[in-house]
């Protein structure tokens, strides 16, 4: 219930006329994004632009992930889409969490794993440093669709010398 009060102390800021600093507004998203209130988050977002407080990418990462996380993936893209098109700052975990977004809650739909190996391909292109967790989640995300895919991410994972984890070598098994 501490997230709940957290974004009770920005609505009363906002009805007090107090413009929130982009870290305060950061620290309500992640808490929308932990419990899965994305139609707080969106609410946040809004308020942000409203009020000319400008958003940075660990502000859209939040909003990515809480999107993602109530099975809104295809809003969850399209705010990444808007990032790549105002030029704005992408890390593994923007990448992360929007596979994260495509793993959804029933799992994969048909198509949607052309989009997961998209987005590793942006990553490797992007000189992004690949790590652990980011495969880790393409990987699982892909679980019941491309067993070759699968194996290729674990060939990936050693060829960064980076360790296969239960969840890597449980994805890979199972698809």
């Amino acid at each position: 219930q501490q997230w709940l009060a957290a974004l009770d102390i920005m609505t009363g800021l906002t009805a007090r006329k107090v413009k929130a600093d982009r870290i305060l507004c950061n620290t309500a998203l992640s808490a929308c994004k932990a419990h899965g209130a994305w139609q707080l988050c969106a609410d946040l977002m809004r308020q942000m632009q409203a009020s000319g407080t400008s958003a940075d990418h660990i502000t859209l990462n939040s909003a990515i992930a809480a999107l993602g996380a109530s099975g809104h993936w295809q809003v969850a893209l399209r705010l990444l889409k808007r990032m790549c098109s105002h030029s704005l700052q992408r890390d593994v975990v923007t990448y992360g969490a929007a596979m994260n977004a495509m793993k959804g809650h029933d799992g994969m739909q048909t198509g949607q794993w052309k989009t997961v190996l998209h987005l590793l391909s942006v990553v490797k292109a992007g000189a992004l440093c690949l790590n652990q967790a980011i495969l880790s989640t393409a990987a699982e995300a892909m679980t019941s669709v491309r067993w070759g895919a699968s194996l290729q991410l674990l060939r990936d994972m050693h060829d960064a010398g980076l360790e296969h984890d239960g969840i890597c070598w449980a994805s890979a098994l199972t698809v």
